[in-house]
């Protein structure tokens, strides 16, 4: 999944909320201002930074219902900060109103996702469709070269492996011993960016789900700061694979405490006749593709508000459950994921 495209779109209903429905969001997006332009700062900063970029893309876009009409703040603040450009939708024409949003993602993500919303989700109480998409086609610095490319064994637990397509290369590469997670992990640069793939290989092959708990405690850029810092020579075996998802987030945003946005929710920020407005869902889809020649990753995000050893070489062997994301150098994960197996 994408946490940056997750959090960008709670972000841009953050903006409009107010009251409790507010101070909840603060809460779980761990904002402690609560200026909705300092809070849309966090996310202007990356947003701008890859910009004209050709490796990343993030773009942003908010469906209005025909009839109503953003507030002048509300507007300026997406436009201004989110990048984010509004357009009127009549959203009881459900079949078009899908079509036109699902065109829009679709290029958004270089057609990784081209069926975000069917007709069946949309109906003429909706009034505002936030969305995030973002796309990722990031080439290796240190390519896998394709001759090297064998099966070989990966071991979902230890007594059954079963066969992939084991890429490998010899390079110099930042690695770190995460004693703490009982876990290895390296950073795997990609070409004219300072986005890296970021594995993290727990020590047994049954202890993804326990390195997953753990990972929960740890603040993710101090841990790469302080351990993943030393850069030597290795050879490094990973198997290719592909992943794509779609996920409805409102069950899990409710369990973490976000439970006004959905019911009795005060977005009196987002137009310029306040009505009574709730999301009905959070709905993400995500791909991601990892080959010898590098990385092909897309995700997209919609809510939409309803009426209502220094001398040798060091072996990586990537041969059983890990977790993997894609971070700059800021340490912002872009995407994020776990591989278990084909």
């Amino acid at each position: 999944m994408s946490p940056f495209s997750v959090e960008t779109c709670l972000a841009m209903a953050r903006i409009g909320a107010v009251g409790e429905t507010a101070s909840q969001m603060d809460r779980i997006l761990n904002v402690s201002i609560q200026n909705p332009l300092s809070i849309a700062d966090k996310f202007h900063t990356v947003l701008t930074k890859y910009k004209n970029s050709k490796v990343l893309s993030i773009a942003n876009r908010v469906y209005v219902m025909e009839g109503n009409e953003l507030s002048d703040e509300y507007k300026h603040i997406l436009s201004q900060k989110f990048l984010s450009t509004a357009e009127d939708i009549d959203f009881s024409d459900a079949e078009n109103a899908s079509d036109t949003i699902n065109t829009w993602v679709a290029t958004q993500t270089n057609d990784s996702i081209t069926d975000l919303v069917s007709p069946y989700d949309l109906d003429e109480d909706i009034r505002l469709f936030l969305l995030s998409a973002i796309s990722f086609n990031g080439q290796w610095a240190n390519g896998f070269p394709k001759e090297y490319t064998e099966e070989d064994d990966f071991y979902i637990d230890d007594s059954n492996p079963v066969k992939v397509q084991m890429m490998q290369v010899k390079s110099k590469f930042q690695v770190g011993d995460l004693s703490e997670l009982k876990a290895s992990a390296i950073l795997l640069p990609y070409k004219d960016c300072d986005l890296s793939m970021l594995i993290v290989l727990p020590d047994a092959t049954d202890g993804l789900e326990k390195l997953l708990h753990r990972l929960k405690a740890i603040d993710l850029s101090s841990l790469v700061k302080r351990k993943i810092n030393r850069k030597i020579k290795a050879e490094v075996r990973m198997p290719k694979f592909k992943a794509e998802f779609k996920i409805e987030l409102s069950d899990t945003l409710k369990e973490m405490g976000m439970e006004k946005i959905f019911s009795n929710a005060d977005f009196g920020r987002m137009l310029k006749a306040p009505e009574p407005l709730s999301i009905s869902q959070i709905v993400h889809q995500a791909t991601i593709e990892v080959s010898e020649e590098g990385t092909k990753a897309a995700a997209i995000t919609a809510a939409n508000p309803y009426l209502r050893s220094a001398f040798s070489v060091y072996s990586f062997y990537v041969d059983h459950p890990f977790y993997y994301a894609v971070i700059n150098n800021d340490n912002v994960p872009m995407f994020e994921g776990t591989y278990f197996g084909p």
